[in-house]
């Protein structure tokens, strides 16, 4: 073997096998037929705060409505029911953010590092350079449409989704995933 071509191969051997790491153990994210999960922890389907703090650890910062999880790009959205008298710490919405959105980067509660690995929906990879047209194609169960925030929101089976993308619809910022009254 030729020394070019046995470093060419060494280091993408090396950068292949380091992609394909979790970041510090957390943070893929795959949505299938309902239900959702990060790095292989299924989340129950009340969405408990307990539920989401096992698998995303302590959050860098906290907000009275929000956590922030920097060095895993998310931010989680958290508030709380009352059922029978027992209040319970609920996430209504995980934000995943791939890169600077010029409309939101101002909000507190945006983590300071970026998502760096793709989301899973119902078999479809997305990653931030996924134009619009084809996670559309891909996904039409989640009957896509521009919500009334300048994102496009698919629902399917009790799982919503906003993806907001520059004015191109080439390059995702970020996405929103929650549960839906579906």
């Amino acid at each position: 073997m030729q020394p070019i071509t046995f470093l060419f191969l060494s280091i993408s051997t090396l950068f292949g096998s380091l992609s394909s790491q979790p970041i510090d153990g957390r943070g893929n994210v795959v949505i299938d037929q309902g239900d959702f999960s990060i790095h292989d922890f299924n989340i129950d389907t009340s969405w408990t705060y307990s539920s989401f703090a096992e698998v995303l650890g302590k959050p860098n910062r906290k907000l009275n409505y929000a956590e922030s999880y920097d060095s895993l790009g998310m931010a989680i959205v958290v508030g709380s029911i009352t059922s029978n008298h027992h209040t319970v710490n609920v996430v209504s919405e995980i934000e995943i953010h791939f890169s600077k959105d010029p409309d939101y980067s101002t909000e507190d509660h945006l983590p300071k590092s970026y998502y760096k690995r793709s989301i899973i929906i119902d078999g479809f990879m997305l990653s931030n350079f996924t134009p619009y047209k084809e996670l559309k194609a891909a996904t039409p169960q989640y009957n896509w449409k521009v919500s009334f925030i300048d994102a496009f929101k698919g629902d399917y089976k009790g799982i919503y989704i906003y993806a907001h993308y520059n004015d191109a619809e080439t390059e995702l910022y970020s996405v929103a995933i929650g549960r839906s009254d579906d």
